[in-house]
């Protein structure tokens, strides 16, 4: 996976759940999202936190421990008509992180950081919309 794939991930549901429900359901899932982890290697730590809302939807932060954000994202929703309303989650701003060894040489390719906690509320999110709607679809 390349840093442009981690750049572009998301997801856009269609779900019959209203506004409150998916932010009460967005703010679990970020929640549920923070902590550690190790990956590929790699050991990740971090916490998502709810730094805006507005009308059509929420921007959450991912913060390492020492409180400096690694990136945001955008978690939208929009009414799509007949009972339905669309949820998009977006990556927006974000920092990069790359493994160094002796002598600053690069062993491994560039990340976006805190993308481990990303993939955790998205995954959260996603199946905490389908439990509450089993009706709900992916676009």
């Amino acid at each position: 996976m390349t840093l442009d794939d981690e750049r572009n991930e998301g997801m856009a549901l269609q779900t019959r759940l209203d506004g409150a429900t998916l932010r009460r359901l967005a703010s679990e899932a970020a929640a549920a999202s923070c902590g550690f982890g190790f990956k590929r290697g790699v050991l990740f730590a971090g916490s998502v936190s709810l730094v805006h809302e507005a009308t059509p939807g929420l921007t959450f932060q991912v913060r390492a421990l020492d409180k400096t954000p690694l990136l945001r994202f955008l978690v939208l929703q929009e009414d799509a008509g007949d009972g339905w309303t669309r949820v998009e989650v977006t990556l927006r701003d974000h920092a990069t992180v790359q493994s160094r060894g002796p002598m600053g040489i690069p062993t491994d390719r560039k990340r976006v950081a805190g993308i481990e906690i990303y993939r955790r509320f998205l995954n959260g999110f996603a199946s905490r919309i389908r439990a509450a709607d089993p009706s709900t679809t992916t676009m």
